[in-house]
Order: structure tokens, then C-alpha cells, then sequence
């Protein structure tokens, strides 16, 4: 075994669960779309800064699923 060799253990911020890894990517897709002007600096931003965005973002997702939904189920009981 070579000992120059670093083993490729994920630090603990990259383990994410499956189904999250799924929205993750998407939304991590979309920030690189809509922004695709400052995708250099989104790479520069640390690792902390960047999953803050992209809580964010899936935050915002959410709420509008949700709200969606809601009204959905508001105008069929109507």
C-alpha cells in the first residue's frame, strides 16, 4: 500500500443521506444554472457556505411545494 496514499474517507459535512443526496444535486444544478455568471466564485466558496445556500434554497422549495399542496387540497374540498 502506497503510503503517499490518503484514504478517501468523506469528512462528515459530505455524508448525506440518499434521498438527500438526490435533491441536493438538483438544486446544487440549479444554483449553477441560474447563477452560471459567478460559478467560479460558488467553487471558491467553502464547503460551510455553500450548504448554506443550498439549505436555503431547498427551504424555499419546500415552502412552495407545501403551499402548493395546501391550496390544492383548499380548492378540491371547495
Amino acid at each position: 500500500m502506497n503510503p503517499n496514499c490518503q484514504s478517501s474517507t468523506p469528512v462528515p459535512h459530505q455524508v448525506t443521506k440518499p434521498e438527500l443526496q438526490e435533491e441536493i444535486l438538483p438544486v446544487t444544478a440549479h444554483l449553477i444554472h441560474r447563477h452560471h455568471g459567478i460559478v467560479i466564485g460558488l467553487l471558491k466558496q467553502t464547503p460551510k457556505a455553500l450548504e448554506r445556500k443550498i439549505a436555503l434554497h431547498l427551504s424555499k422549495i419546500i415552502l412552495r411545494v407545501q403551499k402548493k399542496s395546501i391550496l390544492k387540497k383548499k380548492n378540491n374540498s371547495d
